[in-house]
């Protein structure tokens, strides 16, 4: 069965998400749709607004036959993480033929060229922006700038645009899929994830603002019981803004406040939310250098059950797939430690949503399966034993 993969956080899982799906499978020819997806903490740096099992769920339900979950390391880090993360799952799997993904530009060909030139001035671009940014431009601010220095003709928009960037990202990541991009729609029936979040808070206020009094307060308490120098080693503290965020967590009474203590122009908010989300679930630089990868399934349905059944059946996967993992203790130490952040990471999101330690645990939750019709199912059957 042809296989077309999608990197995504469906934070909330709208409109626009199942335009994707189904422009995807009718421009690629597809049977089957797999979806890699950030668990418990975006790509922004912030947690998600509905936990990984629910937003799977809607996924599944919305037209995504597999989700699988993109380990922390990736989907808590930069586009770069974020994009190597999603494609390394995509592809480890080893019968993804299509990497389908949203745009502002929906130009394949002109993404595709930006990729390009990035990579032939990669090192180029790299050093003037560490110039521009010790002058205090951001860093989105000092690669738009040191691009247009080397050609003034470069469409900015390419790597300004959010799902743009994400685009050549994904380009340059991906070595054994076909790249395709459909244009992002907006207006009316087409509400961003952005505004679907507004909503919500809006509408469960109370629910969310008991969330960030919880999310401050355990931010706040990782700080204050490390030692100065304890975050030096954080993905995203270089430049001494872990020590910052030492020096400044007593002037704060809340997240809001605490992002306004750390912002300068050289630190963006996205980069300060990231930091934040590092610090909360302990990531360390090694963890990132040293990701392992697998397919961790959160939802499927009886196509993403054949598709398991496939993947294993002709040893096509190079990554493991994991269902149950408290049953994974024989996977490789690498794996083991890359997983171990996400069951970490997992169990700070419930802290902080409020959800059930132990109930809502990464160890006693399992894949959700939707039947289509009739009663949907979240036990210990495994993908391959569905009928």
């Amino acid at each position: 069965m042809k296989c077309v993969g999608v990197i995504a956080e469906f934070n909330p899982f709208h409109n626009g998400h199942r335009y994707l799906i189904r422009s995807a499978r009718e421009l690629s020819g597809a049977d089957v749709c797999v979806a890699v997806m950030s668990g418990p903490f975006t790509q922004r740096g912030l947690p998600a607004a509905e936990d990984k099992w629910k937003r799977a769920e809607n996924a599944v339900r919305g037209g995504v036959n597999l989700v699988l979950e993109m380990p922390v390391v990736y989907a808590a880090g930069s586009a770069q993480y974020f994009a190597r993360g999603g494609v390394r799952v995509l592809e480890g799997l080893g019968c993804v033929d299509v990497l389908a993904f949203g745009s502002e530009s929906g130009d394949l060909r002109a993404l595709a060229g930006a990729a390009s030139f990035l990579a032939d001035h990669g090192e180029t671009v790299g050093k003037r922006i560490g110039e521009l940014t010790k002058q205090g431009f951001s860093y989105p601010r000092a690669r738009q700038k040191a691009v247009q220095e080397i050609d003034p003709s470069f469409d900015v928009s390419l790597i300004a645009e959010p799902n743009n960037i994400l685009a050549l990202e994904y380009m340059r990541e991906c070595r054994n899929m076909r790249a395709l991009t459909v244009k992002r729609v907006s207006g009316e029936g087409y509400p961003s994830s952005t505004a679907l979040r507004e909503k919500m808070m809006r509408e469960q206020a109370d629910f969310y603002a008991a969330a960030r009094e919880r999310l401050f307060s355990v931010l706040a308490g990782t700080v204050l019981s490390a030692e100065d120098d304890a975050f030096d080693d954080v993905p995203a503290a270089a430049g001494g803004l872990g020590r910052r965020l030492v020096k400044k967590i007593r002037l704060a009474g809340n997240t809001e406040e605490l992002i306004g203590q750390l912002k300068t122009k050289a630190y963006t908010r996205t980069r300060i939310q990231r930091l934040l989300t590092h610090v909360l679930t302990g990531l360390r630089k090694t963890d990132m250098e040293n990701a392992a990868v697998y397919a961790r399934i959160l939802a499927f349905d009886r196509k993403g059950a054949e598709l398991i059944k496939s993947v294993k059946k002709t040893e096509c996967a190079s990554i493991p797939v994991l269902t149950n993992i408290s049953k994974e203790a024989e996977q490789p130490p690498g794996i083991q430690r890359t997983l171990a952040r996400d069951v970490h990471a997992a169990d700070m999101y419930n802290l902080i949503i409020g959800n059930d330690l132990y109930k809502d645990s990464d160890f006693v939750k399992r894949p959700f399966f939707f039947r289509s019709s009739g009663k949907q199912t979240r036990n210990d059957a495994s993908p391959q034993e569905r009928k």
